[in-house]
Protein backbone atom coordinates (compact mmCIF):
# COMPACT_ATOMS: atom_id res chain seq x y z
CA UNK A 1 0.00 0.00 0.00
CA UNK A 2 1.05 3.39 -1.05
CA UNK A 3 -0.25 6.30 1.69
CA UNK A 4 0.56 9.76 1.96
CA UNK A 5 1.06 9.82 5.49
CA UNK A 6 -0.26 12.76 7.18
CA UNK A 7 -1.83 14.31 4.56
CA UNK A 8 -4.33 11.93 3.59
CA UNK A 9 -7.49 13.13 2.32
CA UNK A 10 -10.56 10.59 0.72
CA UNK A 11 -11.34 10.66 -2.67
CA UNK A 12 -13.84 12.69 -4.56
CA UNK A 13 -16.45 11.55 -6.76
CA UNK A 14 -15.56 12.29 -9.86
CA UNK A 15 -19.13 13.08 -11.35
CA UNK A 16 -20.13 15.55 -8.14
CA UNK A 17 -17.20 16.47 -6.15
CA UNK A 18 -18.77 14.47 -2.96
CA UNK A 19 -16.20 13.32 -0.61
CA UNK A 20 -16.62 9.71 0.03
CA UNK A 21 -16.61 8.61 4.06
CA UNK A 22 -12.57 8.69 4.93
CA UNK A 23 -13.52 5.52 7.42
CA UNK A 24 -15.42 3.39 4.70
CA UNK A 25 -12.45 4.36 2.28
CA UNK A 26 -9.34 3.00 4.96
CA UNK A 27 -12.11 0.04 6.43
CA UNK A 28 -12.03 -1.31 2.68
CA UNK A 29 -7.87 -1.32 2.35
CA UNK A 30 -7.59 -4.80 4.24
CA UNK A 31 -9.35 -6.51 1.46
CA UNK A 32 -7.73 -4.67 -1.31
CA UNK A 33 -4.60 -5.95 0.03
CA UNK A 34 -5.64 -8.88 -0.56
CA UNK A 35 -6.08 -8.69 -4.09
CA UNK A 36 -10.31 -7.75 -3.74
CA UNK A 37 -9.91 -4.04 -5.08
CA UNK A 38 -13.53 -1.95 -3.43
CA UNK A 39 -15.82 -0.48 -5.72
CA UNK A 40 -17.66 2.58 -4.21
CA UNK A 41 -20.05 4.35 -4.73
CA UNK A 42 -21.16 8.14 -3.84
CA UNK A 43 -24.13 8.26 -1.52
CA UNK A 44 -24.81 11.97 -3.62
CA UNK A 45 -25.40 10.97 -7.17
CA UNK A 46 -25.48 7.17 -7.26
CA UNK A 47 -21.46 7.36 -9.35
CA UNK A 48 -19.73 3.61 -9.53
CA UNK A 49 -15.97 3.07 -9.61
CA UNK A 50 -13.13 0.78 -8.11
CA UNK A 51 -11.31 2.46 -5.60
CA UNK A 52 -8.18 3.46 -7.84
CA UNK A 53 -10.44 5.05 -9.74
CA UNK A 54 -11.88 7.78 -7.61
CA UNK A 55 -10.00 10.77 -7.78
CA UNK A 56 -7.78 11.87 -5.28
CA UNK A 57 -4.74 14.16 -4.28
CA UNK A 58 -4.02 13.14 -1.27
CA UNK A 59 -5.19 9.33 -1.26
CA UNK A 60 -4.02 6.27 -0.60
CA UNK A 61 -3.78 3.48 -3.48
CA UNK A 62 -2.80 -0.07 -3.06
CA UNK A 63 -0.38 -1.75 -5.98
CA UNK A 64 2.63 -4.03 -7.27
CA UNK A 65 4.65 -1.31 -8.34
CA UNK A 66 5.66 2.43 -7.42
CA UNK A 67 7.85 4.87 -8.79
CA UNK A 68 9.20 6.96 -6.30
CA UNK A 69 10.30 10.77 -6.66
CA UNK A 70 12.30 12.82 -3.79
CA UNK A 71 12.16 16.40 -4.27
CA UNK A 72 10.91 16.64 -8.09
CA UNK A 73 8.60 19.18 -9.27
CA UNK A 74 5.18 18.62 -9.89
CA UNK A 75 4.93 15.98 -12.15
CA UNK A 76 3.26 16.95 -15.78
CA UNK A 77 0.03 14.78 -17.38
CA UNK A 78 1.90 13.64 -20.35
CA UNK A 79 4.75 12.03 -17.51
CA UNK A 80 1.78 10.44 -15.92
CA UNK A 81 0.35 9.27 -19.06
CA UNK A 82 3.37 7.68 -20.16
CA UNK A 83 4.71 5.74 -16.73
CA UNK A 84 0.88 4.52 -16.68
CA UNK A 85 1.12 3.38 -20.71
CA UNK A 86 4.48 1.78 -19.79
CA UNK A 87 2.70 -0.22 -16.95
CA UNK A 88 -0.35 -1.59 -18.97
CA UNK A 89 -2.64 1.31 -18.92
CA UNK A 90 -3.61 2.03 -15.03
CA UNK A 91 -1.56 3.55 -12.19
CA UNK A 92 -2.41 6.32 -9.36
CA UNK A 93 -0.48 9.10 -7.97
CA UNK A 94 0.14 9.29 -4.48
CA UNK A 95 1.61 12.44 -3.08
CA UNK A 96 3.03 12.58 0.22
CA UNK A 97 5.47 15.20 2.21
CA UNK A 98 7.73 14.52 4.49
Amino acid sequence: MYDPEENYEPPTCAECGTELDSREHIDAVEPWLHGVEPTFTCGQCGWSALAGDWPMTWGLAVGDIAVSLANWTPMSETFIKEVSRLRGGRCGVVRARY
